[in-house]
């Protein structure tokens, strides 16, 4: 009985009284002989349910970003984040080869909603990577010299859900341009595997800032990364 009051009055997981936390002592009948025995409370099922859902999501950002839910999300913006919102839940239960191409001005919340995204895939038991893309082309490079890492652009390449956040943020170069993010993006439109993004770029202002100088095998370059973003 004491155990049972205990659960009711439950101040959450966090500050569970019990021994054992976020297990509840219950008694059963075997044989005739009264048995106890230990049972998950529902929040620390919750818990391990959450557990298991982050263990699906492949990330180089902080794991509370991925804990965002599309019912915390504020959509009173002024912008369209409940359209978006409502497309991406509906690519959950009815796949595409396409993703969701999502921009406009920093602090509209376009990063929390694709984490949301994340977030509701992995519940789903959908394997997925929720990728900065500053922060994935530092990742590389510091693998340069270490040959035994695993080769994170080639996970990227086959996971059936890729979000890269901050798209065009990162440091201009050649290298990430056409050796990461072309060779990526080209891979998965041949898999046929979707992806998201989120820039402060549309794709107009995109190619413009991925065109490095005025010549023309820059611009058929830039152009070329667009399409596959378009793909």
């Amino acid at each position: 009985v004491g155990e049972l009051n205990a659960c009711k009055a439950c101040p959450g997981l966090a500050q569970c009284p019990k021994n054992f936390k976020g297990y509840m002592r219950l008694l059963t009948i075997d044989q005739g002989e009264v048995v106890r025995y230990f049972e998950a409370c529902e929040q620390q099922q919750e818990d391990e349910k959450k557990r298991q859902a982050m263990n699906r999501i492949q990330a180089n950002v902080a794991k509370n970003l991925l804990e965002t839910s599309f019912k915390d999300i504020q959509y009173d913006n002024g912008g369209n984040l409940l359209q978006v919102a409502t497309a991406l839940m509906n690519q959950i239960t009815m796949p595409s080869a396409k993703g969701i191409y999502l921009h406009g001005e920093m602090g509209t919340g376009k990063t929390y909603v694709m984490a949301a995204f994340c977030n509701a895939l992995a519940i789903n038991q959908k394997d997925c990577a929720f990728i900065s893309m500053p922060q994935l082309l530092a990742d590389l490079k510091s693998r340069f010299n270490n040959p035994g890492e695993a080769d994170l652009l080639a996970e990227l390449k086959v996971v059936p859900y890729l979000v890269l956040d901050d798209l065009g943020a990162e440091t201009l170069s050649v290298w990430g341009r056409d050796d990461v993010l072309y060779t990526l993006l080209n891979e998965r439109m041949n898999r046929q595997l979707p992806t998201y993004f989120t820039s402060v770029y549309d794709l107009a202002m995109l190619e413009q800032h991925y065109t490095m100088n005025k010549s023309r095998d820059e611009m058929i370059k830039a152009k070329r990364l667009v399409e596959r973003v378009k793909a």
